[in-house]
């Protein structure tokens, strides 16, 4: 009886220590370190909004060979999910709730047991360089969890994988090719009205020239003729989903006035402001491999405003050599 009872002393002395340690312990969890990444912000961002790519740099990933992930919802960006499963460490999931392409991204997490926590991202340029902050934002403790938080240095250890993840992240960025980049200039322009026909849910491949060249006819003759036109033929992007690869695309013509319209006709206007612009010379089969790069550069320094935009600014029967025809890619940024 004696040895039951100096064991059961032992054990409240155990339980006073350890409230002890809670009283003291740290009442939140919290992280937060940052990289330099001589790469690209795009470049960054596409390895961390794609939760495929992430067992080659995530520290706990990369460390536990008995990570499973199962991908599902979008491929990157918002609406990505990952349920993930472990011999070591339970099971959880990672869902991506927004993403800014090429500055943030803000995820919940769990893991299979309490609360469900967030972590965010963020791409600062940095010169030629990109300054990647990854947090655990900042989160209470429950009283009687905090006692095995001061014993276990949680804070101080997801500290120190943070930073062998983003050591892991800037090896993989700086080891990629670098992107090619266009001399893009910003500029001011004017409001432009038009008229158009939209073309909803179409493949890239189905944007033929003899498409453009139907849909131009038929607006010249409801714009009133060449004396209404306010200047080169366009074609917007208003949608691109990345999922099925289909797009909402409007041709149309700018017009000296706002018209009124009828049937499948459509009538807008561009609104005016800052844009950045890049002018190709050569075929419009270049275009769609350019659009990628000039996006990322926008993207890396700009907020679109508005939908991006073609003007043809030559015209192909006058320009019979497809080396010759200059086109204006515009992304409207604020």
């Amino acid at each position: 009886m004696q040895y039951i009872k100096y064991l059961f002393l032992s054990f409240l002395g155990l339980v006073g220590i350890y409230l002890v340690v809670c009283l003291f312990g740290p009442g939140t969890i919290h992280t937060s370190e940052s990289i330099y990444i001589h790469a690209e912000p795009m470049t960054i961002y596409e390895e961390v909004a794609d939760f495929s790519r992430w067992k080659a740099w995530s520290p706990w990933e990369y460390r536990d060979s008995s990570v499973t992930d199962v991908t599902s919802g979008a491929p990157s960006g918002v609406g990505a999910h990952v349920d993930w499963t472990s011999d070591n460490s339970g099971s959880g999931w990672r869902h991506i709730e927004e993403a800014t392409p090429g500055k943030h991204i803000k995820m919940s997490m769990f893991f299979g047991f309490g609360e469900t926590y967030t972590g965010q991202f963020f791409f600062e340029p940095a010169g030629d360089s990109t300054k990647v902050t990854w947090t655990f934002d900042e989160a209470p403790v429950n009283f009687f969890f905090r006692g095995f938080m001061a014993i276990a240095t949680v804070n101080k250890v997801n500290s120190n994988m943070y930073k062998e993840g983003l050591r892991l992240l800037k090896g993989i960025a700086e080891s990629k090719p670098k992107t090619p980049s266009l001399a893009t200039e910003l500029v001011d322009l004017p409001d432009m009205y038009y008229i158009g026909k939209m073309f909803r849910g179409i493949k890239p491949e189905e944007m033929s020239q003899d498409l453009y060249s139907k849909t131009y006819d038929e607006l010249f003759i409801v714009a009133g003729g060449p004396d209404s036109l306010a200047g080169s033929p366009i074609s917007i992007s208003h949608k691109f989903d990345m999922a099925t690869g289909l797009m909402d695309v409007e041709i149309a013509v700018p017009v000296k006035r706002k018209l009124q319209v009828s049937g499948d006709i459509t009538s807008g206007t561009i609104p005016g402001g800052s844009s950045v612009r890049y002018v190709h010379k050569g075929s419009y089969e270049e275009l769609p491999n350019l659009w990628p790069v000039m996006m990322m550069s926008v993207a890396s320094s700009h907020e679109m405003r508005w939908s991006p935009y073609e003007v043809y600014v030559s015209n192909p029967s006058d320009t019979p050599d497809p080396a010759q025809l200059i086109t204006w890619l515009v992304v409207p940024v604020k």
